[in-house]
């Protein structure tokens, strides 16, 4: 652990009697023992002759207890001391250390406000790089809790800006802000990078639009980043790009496949997987040239063979499987053939419609199957519910989900979720019959236990009083898991139980897919998650309409877009696999790999109801 530069400085100073404090230097490097130096510089502080050294103490006590991992410790220390007793590079740790420990505790705008003190900017151009990297950092971090990217990376932009980039000495410091940089620019979509911006971070911007771009090919993409290392040949990604743009160069050399689609097309699960091949045909028209007819994407199936996995013996699918004349596997969907499939450790590529077990990788020494799960869980769904509401500034929950697994499940995840953020669950309640929603939410919202204390107070008086019932005042937000049906009974429930000023948040479940004003009305002001094939229609490709055929329903729906989003996703597994910071924007939403787990990831657009009829709203 070092001292900071400023630091070191002040040692020197503090044995003098200049005024002010002096600029920072670079130092020696010098060790800081731990613990029980900044003791002594605390015991110090207590018998420091003035206020200036005092405060000098303070904040170096402080800094070591912040390295330490005791910010509690070190916040004491620091938070009321002067910023005019401290050096440039000092003022800076000081606020990041408070904005570090309010944005732990959920105190967004108090970080902020710690990320942008008076004289900031000054200070940051006279700190060095690992401090303008933790700025950075900083602000990215705050950003992504916001819900916002563009300040996280226009944070990474100006420290970039005041480093040295082809000073050795900040080589580490420069591959630390290039990677910062692209992981804030790579979480969420970007729009064209602001002229004023430095010209190494447009081509960041850059870059990640390409990656970033909805439902394309991989031939498409690596179209488009040719022609981006045209326009920026002196960029450093030309050299050393991400990982996930380097493995195109590798998939684009590759002969079309061959792909093996498991799919269930009769028996139970016979419309989810009609709606799954639907859509699955679909994307590979669109990837097919309307005036040639012939493919436009290098690397679309030369062959689609199809299984039906409810009518076809599981045994016999997986010796064609093995016979070598397949490249990819697409499917299978129900959790009993995935579980099998899965724990066969398939050599083949391949991409299942549902999670894959949790011991699918349980042979330590052996490489990982190269296979990936996608689906719709509802689990995904709340959490991003509990993230949006506590982003929204709200603290205080009340649960509504249905009896039964499912309703257990949303529930559940939005609670854990909730609470691993810092906020506080009042109720969880499960609802049942419809004729028993309206005595459930009085008890959950604790107006009949308003009507309780009327009547006490009444009897206890011997007379009539004027009443008013109201609700509980400790809740700030509703989660609902609930389906339209269900939603539109609950929703008008919660103004009549006076709650209707409480903003609700949902899973895509509340929403049946098709515009609906006069149904939808009662829905009126929910936020809720869902698919952008659900939310924008104008995505779909254009099919001929057949008499006689019946609406999609929601789940058809779903199982369209996953079928859709599948095409192109499986030409990207050995990307997914293989690096860490891969994104694809498409039908779900943008997919994604978190930590160690196979199963992709997805992050949904928002929207609300207005006027009966679901509204797109700010992510």
């Amino acid at each position: 652990m070092l001292l900071s530069a400023a630091s070191l400085v002040l040692l020197v100073w503090l044995g003098g009697c200049a005024s002010t404090p002096p600029e920072p230097t670079t130092p020696p490097t010098v060790q800081v023992p731990g613990p029980e130096e900044a003791r002594a510089y605390e015991q110090r502080a207590g018998l420091a002759p003035n206020a200036r050294e005092r405060t000098v103490y303070q904040f170096m006590a402080a800094e070591i207890w912040d390295a330490e991992g005791q910010s509690e410790r070190a916040v004491r220390l620091i938070f009321n001391l002067d910023d005019a007793h401290l050096a440039a590079e000092q003022r800076l740790s000081r606020h990041l250390i408070l904005a570090e420990y309010h944005r732990e505790r959920g105190e967004l705008e108090a970080a902020q406000n710690h990320l942008e003190y008076p004289s900031w900017a000054e200070d940051l151009r006279e700190s060095r790089p690992p401090q303008r990297l933790r700025w950075a950092q900083n602000k990215a971090a705050l950003a992504q809790r916001l819900g916002t990217a563009e300040p996280g990376w226009r944070a990474y932009d100006r420290a970039l800006s005041l480093t040295d980039l082809a000073d050795p000495k900040n080589a580490d410091a420069a591959t630390a802000l290039r990677t910062g940089l692209w992981q804030t620019l790579n979480r969420a979509q970007t729009r064209p990078a602001p002229p004023y911006l430095a010209a190494e971070t447009a081509g960041w911007v850059a870059l990640a639009q390409i990656t970033h771009s909805r439902a394309t090919s991989l031939a498409a993409q690596h179209a488009a980043y040719l022609r981006w290392r045209t326009e920026f040949a002196d960029h450093p990604a030309r050299t050393a790009p991400p990982a996930s743009v380097a493995v195109l160069e590798k998939i684009m050399s590759r002969p079309r496949p061959k792909v093996a689609l498991l799919l269930p097309l009769s028996g139970s699960l016979a419309t989810a997987g009609q709606a799954l091949l639907d859509g699955y045909l679909a994307a590979r028209d669109s990837a097919y040239h309307p005036a040639r007819l012939a493919p436009q994407d290098p690397q679309a199936p030369r062959q689609i063979q199809l299984f039906d996995t409810a009518r076809l013996d599981w045994e016999s699918i997986a010796q064609e499987l093995q016979s070598g004349q397949f490249d990819l596997v697409i499917g299978p969907l129900d959790r009993e053939r995935v579980t099998a499939y899965a724990q066969s450790r398939p050599a083949l590529p391949s991409l299942v419609f549902n999670s894959l077990p949790p011991d699918s990788d349980s042979e330590p020494d052996a490489p990982p199957a190269p296979i990936l799960g996608l689906s719709l869980n509802v689990e995904s769904e709340a959490q991003q519910a509990a993230t949006r509401a506590f982003r929204e500034g709200h603290r205080s929950a009340l649960v509504l989900a249905p009896d039964g697994t499912w309703g257990e499940r949303a529930g559940q995840a939005f609670v854990e979720s909730w609470q691993a953020q810092g906020g506080i669950i009042r109720q969880h309640a499960r609802y049942g019959a419809s004729d028993m929603r309206a005595g459930i939410l009085e008890r959950a919202l604790l107006v009949d236990a308003s009507h309780q204390r009327h009547k006490t107070l009444e009897a206890q008086l011997g007379q009539t009083i004027e009443f008013r019932p109201r609700r509980r005042q400790d809740v700030d937000a509703i989660f609902l898991a609930a389906t339209p049906a269900q939603a539109r009974q609950i929703n008008p429930l919660l103004a009549f139980f006076f709650a209707g000023d409480l903003p609700v948040y949902a899973t895509s479940s509340v929403y049946s897919g098709h515009p609906d004003a006069d149904a939808n009305r009662d829905l009126n002001g929910i936020r809720f998650t869902s698919i952008p094939w659900m939310l924008d229609p104008s995505v779909r490709p254009a099919a001929e309409p057949q008499e006689g055929a019946a609406v999609p329903s929601a789940t058809e729906l779903k199982m369209q877009a996953i079928g859709f989003d599948s095409y192109f996703l499986a030409q990207r597994i050995e990307q997914f696999l293989t690096a860490p910071d891969s994104r694809y924007r498409g039908m779900l939403g943008t997919l994604h790999r978190a930590d160690t787990s196979r199963d992709l990831q997805r992050q949904q657009p928002w929207a609300q109801f207005r006027g009966g009829r679901a509204r797109p709203v700010p992510q």
